[in-house]
């Protein structure tokens, strides 16, 4: 099952619930578009270095987010493992039957999606449990949309390996963000998807310590896998932080990413026709694979 059929349960179950609050479908539908708008907006501004924190209060603006960014985000997380296992056997941090993985400002789950593509795809038969910390500013917003997504999981019937996610709450700008966290620190693998771009927007300062407190924390032999942005400034800052730990510098990519051709969007239907949006298919982003040195 491709990432936006997983999608495409999730929505049916989330819309739904939504209706409701909204007074129908219509009203849904239309303060859907507006949300789409809005989250468009605001995260083009984040390209530009002058964006604002995004509130996942309402139902509607979460399935926006869900339609819009889940399947495409989830799908680079996927490409950057592929890539990764090409050149450096990333394999073997799933060489235990229960590892461990650390997904910073996870919002509904989306980089766990990548994850579980990775493992199908590449057969890693070893895994029987994955665990998965889901660390979110806004993890409470989130409770809905990452049980329609597990939900979408088990009905697809992808339940090998099976995950065992936990929630909690990341602020950035706590004064010691990961004291009491040492589970999340030992995980094999830690993943900051667009969440660079987001948080350091407010506080890039307590956002820097906060991930020079995780490189450090970090065990031997961890990898750290972050996709973000194809910005200068914004990759210029994430470099310095990395590189001033001594983090090894295993993938490094910058350009235009598209979503792999297994990925058919006809798969949402009826939601293109009805949000009058397509879903993200492409963006120009940075990668970059890393390693704590063991």
């Amino acid at each position: 099952m491709t990432l936006f059929e997983l999608v495409k349960l999730a929505i049916d179950e989330l819309y739904e619930t939504a209706i409701p609050t909204y007074g129908g479908q219509k009203a849904l539908d239309a303060e859907i578009r507006r949300e789409l708008k809005s989250l468009s907006r605001a995260y083009g501004q984040l390209t530009q270095g002058a964006g604002t924190a995004i509130s996942f209060e309402q139902p509607a603006t979460r399935i926006a987010y869900v339609y819009s960014y889940v399947a495409a985000h989830a799908d680079y997380i996927y490409s950057a493992l592929r890539d990764l296992s090409d050149e450096i056997d990333c394999g073997r941090v799933f060489t235990t039957g229960r590892p461990r993985v650390c997904c910073i400002g996870s919002g509904p789950g989306t980089d766990l999606l990548g994850i579980r593509k990775y493992l199908l795809r590449h057969a890693v038969e070893d895994v029987t449990t994955l665990t998965a910390y889901l660390l979110d500013q806004e993890a409470a917003n989130w409770a809905e949309p990452r049980t329609a997504l597990a939900q979408a999981l088990t009905d697809s019937g992808l339940t090998t390996p099976r995950p065992k996610t936990k929630s909690r709450l990341f602020v950035a700008d706590e004064t010691r963000p990961w004291q009491g966290r040492k589970k999340p620190a030992a995980a094999d693998l830690f993943t900051l998807s667009y969440f660079v771009s987001q948080a350091s927007a407010a506080d890039p300062e307590a956002v820097a310590d906060s991930l020079r407190e995780m490189f450090r924390r970090a065990k031997r032999g961890a990898l750290i896998l972050y996709v973000d942005n194809n910005s200068t400034s914004l990759t210029n800052y994430f470099d310095n932080i990395w590189d001033d730990m001594g983090l090894e510098l295993l993938l490094d990519f910058s350009g235009d990413r598209n979503m792999h051709y297994s990925e058919e969007m006809s798969a949402l239907d009826p939601y293109p026709d009805k949000f009058k949006r397509h879903p993200k298919l492409h963006s120009n982003i940075c990668v970059r694979g890393l390693r704590k040195p063991t």
